[in-house]
């Protein structure tokens, strides 16, 4: 059976967590990603950073669309 952590560990890592509260943001900014040999592709990029479970992890959420049409490229969950 597992045991459950003590509520004091939970508090120090929110803590510990606390430490990384000045990445809490939405970024975004201009990107370029090589697809294959000498084929580079523009993005415009976007990462939001929150956190989930009270504190206790952090959530990055990246999305990049292509400079051309705005096609989303990719997304990815961390």
């Amino acid at each position: 059976m597992t045991q459950l952590p003590r509520v004091l560990e939970l508090e120090a890592q929110r803590e510990a967590m606390k430490k990384l509260g000045f990445l809490v943001r939405i970024w975004a900014g201009e990107a370029r990603l090589l697809r294959g040999p000498g084929e580079w592709a523009g993005l415009i990029q976007t990462q939001e950073v929150e956190y989930k479970l009270d504190g206790l992890i952090m959530v990055i959420e990246g999305v990049g669309r292509t400079k051309s049409g705005g096609q989303r490229f990719y997304r990815h969950l961390e």
